[in-house]
């Protein structure tokens, strides 16, 4: 993915993306149709980015990357939206992979449950603690991590798939160096101990028609960050610089109904979710010449709703499509953003085949809108205000123009150059 036009990559040791210039936090990564939340072993809470990939890279089958023209279905993006599909499981025979690297192992299993259905379970173990130990680092990490997929035929227009990935992550101190550089000491004294625990869940129903499919996903997914962080590593409560623990977890509904009128394919659906915010700060800063304490619980419920259509139509012996969408969201964090039209989503995009199935020119236009982090939303004074709220947080809006030519000289590949605006 970081190879894409536009898109570019951190410096070592990180995971993220950034898209055409906006920061990581503004992705959104779906799973055979379920959102994903956290992509990587030990995130930034708030953000995408992190140390190291959750997915298992062989269980995927394609992914397509959206940096401009989102499909309506998806929202809350303002710089890119990524499709993973995985693979189906073997229906015919079972077998299994394990994998050991330079700094994991990996046990894969893929076969047939009945003669209608197939499952694909991956689990992995990273070894770097031991390794960092051999080095004399002064961390160590640990992570782990699993992968999940059931699909079964119910019938011939009824299909189930049931989607799981998680992570467990830790990070632990290497105390047990004997005199540390300058670099170690550094590292020791300032970095905390890390505990950090991540799922997702859901469900894909779809029911084909003649002329289309209806699809229902039901998902939930759930972050658990601790860190705990004491002068000069030793466990006394008056060493205690750091203790903090947050909890997200979201229980999404989205239906979407696909028709297939031949020049026109007309979607249409509609999204629920419950979302809940925990935060337990105690931290001692030090700036100004001054010790400061921040001491405060957090919780926050959301309810968020979205509506949402596109329509594409065909015109000129197909060599012109059109393609309009609206989207809007709303919840009930304030009255700032409990109205949909406020955040309506228009977009709109057009491709003109110059050469038919070859050469192409491209051009979309459109408004995102995306819920800022939880971390901004739930943050508290002392006092127990929401800081942010007070101060009169909303949704954050992306404006995109892009316009460009496409090339694909054979099924798969393709040459583009394209020119954007984002505001």
């Amino acid at each position: 993915i970081q190879s894409l036009p536009g898109v570019a990559s951190f410096p070592s040791f990180r995971n993220d993306v950034i898209v055409r210039g906006g920061g990581p936090g503004e992705n959104r990564f779906y799973l055979d149709g379920v959102e994903i939340p956290y992509l990587n072993h030990f995130s930034t809470q708030g953000s995408s980015g992190g140390s190291v990939g959750i997915i298992n890279v062989d269980l995927i089958r394609e992914v397509q990357l959206y940096s401009s023209a989102f499909p309506a279905t998806r929202g809350n993006a303002l710089s890119s939206v990524m499709d993973l599909r995985q693979i189906d499981g073997n229906r015919e025979k079972f077998g299994g992979r394990l994998s050991v690297g330079s700094s994991d192992f990996a046990l894969t299993l893929n076969g047939p449950v009945t003669k209608n259905s197939s499952v694909i379970f991956s689990v992995r173990r990273s070894y770097l603690k031991f390794l960092f130990t051999a080095l004399g680092l002064p961390f160590l990490p640990t992570f782990n991590d699993y992968q999940f997929k059931y699909k079964i035929d119910l019938d011939k227009r009824n299909q189930l798939s049931v989607i799981s990935i998680g992570a467990l992550d830790k990070n632990k101190l290497n105390t047990a160096i004997s005199n540390p550089d300058a670099f170690q000491r550094y590292v020791l004294q300032s970095l905390p101990v890390n505990e950090q625990w991540s799922y997702v869940f859901g469900i894909v129903y779809r029911h084909f028609r003649a002329k289309g499919y209806d699809t229902w996903i039901v998902s939930r997914n759930m972050l658990n960050n601790d860190q705990i962080k004491y002068t000069g590593n030793v466990e006394l409560p008056a060493n205690l610089l750091l203790k903090y623990n947050s909890q997200e977890t979201e229980n999404k509904l989205r239906y979407e109904r696909l028709t297939d009128l031949v020049k026109w394919k007309i979607t249409y659906g509609a999204g629920a979710e419950y979302a809940t915010y925990f935060n337990r700060t105690y931290q001692k800063v030090f700036g100004e010449n001054t010790l400061r304490v921040l001491d405060y619980n957090s919780k926050i419920n959301l309810w968020k709703w979205s509506l949402f259509t596109q329509a594409s139509h065909a015109f000129l012996a197909n060599r012109l499509t059109l393609n309009l969408g609206l989207r809007m969201d709303a919840n009930n964090y304030s009255d700032r953003m409990n109205n949909m039209l406020k955040q309506s989503s228009p977009r709109f995009s057009a491709s003109y085949a110059i050469i038919p199935e070859k050469f192409f020119f491209n051009f979309n236009i459109a408004r995102y809108y995306q819920l800022p982090a939880y971390t901004s939303l739930g943050f508290r004074s002392n006092n127990g205000t929401l800081v942010n709220d007070s101060l009169g947080i909303k949704y954050i809006s992306s404006d995109h123009v892009v316009s460009g030519l496409e090339y694909q000289p054979k099924a798969n590949a393709k040459i583009s150059l394209e020119g954007f605006y984002k505001y």
